[in-house]
């Protein structure tokens, strides 16, 4: 009996320990607090389960139940549901109650998260509860009675009581940031709803501004129409009044214009005219154009005079100089003359005369000009005082100086008709400047009054162009030939002229103002090719300011193009040397993105030329191996220039030398030869001698060839080379008085009457693009048998009219 009596207090204890999760066992903690012990069944489910609170009965505390273990665990003694969870037996640890005190507020609790009363409810992941089973030792039987020790989990108060601290204190704290929250949340909505209702307000105001700005500008459309008609009514009546004073017979005049005289004095006062006069009626004015009035009203009503002399202003009378951004210059309507001066101009007391601070002044002229001697630019003498003469689409703008002469000025105003002077100023000056202006005479350009440089003996130092125009054939450096070398050259095949003496010459950048060179501007878009003769060397007075920006470039390369190298604004002259050195017959080219106040010089002279050490025996020299023709008896007929390259010193006719006389030579001054007999061929550049139907003239050309003597040709000749108008052959006296061109339809008789006229003069061939074709004239020096046919032809004509034919 007491077996089984103990048997069944041992199931009876395990039916405690094991019974319904929802059924709290006592423990022997104080009977003060009652702590409900955590179990968790040892069974596993598919299906998570949800933590449920049972009541106990004693205060009313929810308890939290264990979360059985996940799906795929097996519950045993000591295991984990999750990995970082042990369980040992008799380790077990339970949820406590979260309790304020004996008499504190219930706060549920969830397994995984905490439940607050306001705000979003964030629910985190599950903790790690462990859990163990009861453990059974060996029973220990004393004769019928056996005793079974249990092995359970005990209840730790202490962790309980830790825990419920932790806790309580954070439920503390995130109250305290709740309610902080909620206080922050309020002001930012109670800014956002400020500010929205001020953005509502200046909305308001903005649409009504809006609203009232619209109105302003519809009432000014309004008045300016009105006053557009008013002034256009008073013009209308103005122009009445005035035909009305022209013919003062009339009723109107004598009733409301004609001069009152005195009535005698009596007591009744004389009676207000009824209408005002014009200003215009007592404003002097000078005569203008025929039919048009002098005097006009502004919209103002201010009289000024419509024809000034000169720039002269309409508003005083035409007795002080005007200074507007567009003052026209008006001549005298008869002889076409008149005088510009400087702003400021005093007639009455010249000395006094002073250019205003600030002055900014554009005078437009109509035609082309020119000035004489008696021009005077003193007001440039300090630096307060610029003029700049453009022309009229802006492509064009050069300044001058006080030092700037007759000469200079005058070709500038030829490159500005109807262009503009403008006069600008920084402070004011006590001077003033004269520049007298006539039409300029219409004389067709010749070689005879147009100043050039002094060239090589024997060559013209100017030529006609194939417009007529005149140029300069030898302008020092690459100044441009058709300015009379006044300004720097810009074109693809300049040839860049040395002294003919010390061989050096001075290269300007496009825009160069010799006359004020900080005046100086690189036009936009510029292209310049300049074309070196030899070898060059430059030295430390170099100039490369104008490469400061990235506007401009300079590009030094060889002859044949296989090398080219660019410069910068901190290129030394040691650095430059060496580049020159790599381009004999090389050439310099300018180009620009946009225009650049700035220039650039390079002083260039020759390479000094060192006699060269003799040549080894066993290394011949070029021309025992270089064929040429037979040269004149003590003359050598194969030379070595600068580069040891060897050329031939009398080729037939016009052939290159460096060619070993196989092709035509193309350059500014080819000399022709002829043989023994003085006959000689002169073939068009790019003739082929091996074959002739595939010769060429190049594009571009420009070959000028010297003759020596007086020559004729014969039947044979051929200008088919000018059946197209790509080129064109000139030929010109030696003086450059004379210059014609020909056609591919001249005749022999015409030729040779062409041809004596221009003893030792030159033949010029040019052309705009290449053409398949080829010119030939056989050349030979006039005989007796030319007068022969004259005579016989002369004799004819006698015999013929003498026999009556």
């Amino acid at each position: 009996m007491k077996f089984r009596f103990a048997l069944l207090v041992g199931l009876l204890l395990i039916t405690s320990i094991h019974g319904d999760d929802n059924v709290s066992s006592s423990t022997d903690a104080p009977t003060t607090t009652d702590t409900p012990t955590s179990t968790a069944a040892p069974t596993t489910t598919d299906a998570p389960t949800t933590a449920t609170a049972a009541t106990d009965g004693t205060s009313g505390t929810p308890v939290a139940t264990d979360t059985p273990p996940t799906d795929g665990s097996t519950a045993s003694p000591g295991s984990t549901v999750s990995p970082g969870s042990t369980a040992s037996p008799g380790t077990g640890t339970t949820l406590p109650p979260v309790t304020g005190g004996s008499d504190a507020t219930t706060v549920p609790a969830t397994v995984g998260g905490s439940t607050v009363s306001s705000g979003p409810t964030t629910t985190g992941p599950l903790p790690n509860v462990t859990y163990s089973l009861v453990q059974f030792g060996s029973p220990v039987c004393v004769d019928l009675t056996c005793t079974y020790e249990i092995q359970a989990p005990t209840n730790n108060q202490a962790v309980l009581a830790t825990d419920q601290s932790l806790v309580s204190n954070e439920r503390s704290q995130f109250a305290g940031l709740q309610v902080k929250a909620d206080k922050e949340d309020s002001g930012v909505k109670k800014a956002n709803d400020d500010a929205a209702a001020k953005i509502a307000t200046l909305q308001k105001l903005m649409n009504s501004i809006q609203t009232q700005l619209d109105s302003i500008k519809g009432n000014i459309v309004v008045i300016q129409n009105q006053q557009n008609d008013a002034t256009a009514t008073i013009t209308l009546v103005e122009n009445f009044i005035n035909d009305i004073g022209k013919s003062q017979d009339n009723c109107l005049y004598q009733r409301c214009l004609k001069p009152t005289t005195p009535a005698p004095p009596t007591t009744t006062p004389t009676p207000a005219p009824t209408t005002t006069p014009s200003p215009c009626l007592t404003f002097n004015c000078p005569a203008g154009t025929a039919g048009q009035p002098t005097c006009t009203l502004d919209n103002s009503n201010k009289p000024f005079c419509n024809y000034c002399p000169g720039n002269m202003d309409g508003y005083t009378s035409c007795q002080t100089v005007a200074c507007t951004s567009g003052t026209p210059f008006h001549v005298d309507p008869v002889i076409g003359n008149g005088n510009w001066y400087s702003a400021g101009y005093n007639s009455n007391s010249t000395e006094n005369s002073t250019v205003p601070a600030n002055a900014n002044c554009v005078y437009y002229l109509k035609g082309t000009f020119q000035t004489d001697s008696a021009f005077s630019l003193k007001c440039l003498v300090s630096g307060n005082v610029k003029l700049a003469f453009s022309s009229a689409d802006g492509s064009f703008s050069q300044s001058v100086s006080s030092g700037t002469g007759l000469r200079a000025l005058n070709s500038l105003l030829g490159k500005i008709p109807d262009g503009l002077i403008t006069l600008t100023s920084t402070a004011s000056d006590q001077s003033f400047c004269f520049i007298p202006l006539s039409p300029a005479t219409t004389t067709t350009p010749s070689c005879l009054t147009f100043n050039c440089p002094v060239g090589p003996a024997g060559q013209p130092t100017c030529t006609l162009d194939n417009s007529t125009n005149p140029f300069c054939n030898y302008c020092p450096g690459n100044m441009d030939g058709y300015t009379s070398c006044q300004t720097v050259a810009c074109t693809s095949r300049t040839p860049f002229h040395v002294d003919p003496i010390s061989g050096n010459g001075n290269w300007y950048s496009a825009g160069y103002n010799s006359t004020s060179p900080e005046d100086s501007i690189i036009p936009a878009n510029s292209n310049c090719v300049y074309n070196l003769k030899g070898t060059f060397q430059t030295d430390s007075t170099l100039n490369l300011t104008c490469l400061a920006s990235t506007n401009v470039k300079l590009t030094f390369s060889s002859s044949d193009g296989s090398f080219s190298q660019s410069v910068s604004s901190s290129t030394s002259a040691r650095s430059l040397n060496s580049v020159l050195s790599k381009i004999p017959e090389g050439a310099i080219t300018l180009t620009s993105t946009a225009s650049d106040q700035s220039f650039c010089s390079i002083p260039l002279s020759p390479v000094p030329t060192t006699t060269p050490a003799p040549a080894p025996t066993t290394t011949p020299s070029p021309c025992l191996t270089f064929n040429c023709p037979a040269a004149p008896t003590g003359q050598t007929a194969c030379s070595l220039d600068s580069s040891n390259t060897p050329f031939c010193n009398y080729c037939p006719g016009n052939m290159n030398g460096y060619t070993s006389c196989q092709t035509v030579a193309c350059s500014p001054g080819t000399t022709f030869h002829v043989d023994s007999s003085g006959n000689g061929n002169w073939y068009s550049a790019g003739y082929n001698s091996t074959l002739p139907g595939n010769s060429l003239v190049p594009a571009n050309a420009n070959c000028v060839y010297n003759l020596k003597g007086k020559f004729q040709t014969d039947s044979t000749m051929s200008l088919a080379c000018l059946a197209s108008a790509n080129v064109k052959i000139a030929f010109s006296s030696s003086d450059g008085s004379f210059s014609q061109s020909v056609s591919s339809g001249t005749g022999v008789r015409a030729l040779n009457s062409l041809l004596n006229m221009i003893p030792d003069g030159t033949i010029t061939l040019t052309s705009i693009a290449s053409d398949q074709s080829f010119c030939f004239i056989p050349l030979s020096p006039p005989t007796s048998s030319a007068m022969l046919d004259e005579t016989s032809e002369k004799k004819n004509g006698f015999f013929s009219w003498l026999m009556g034919y």
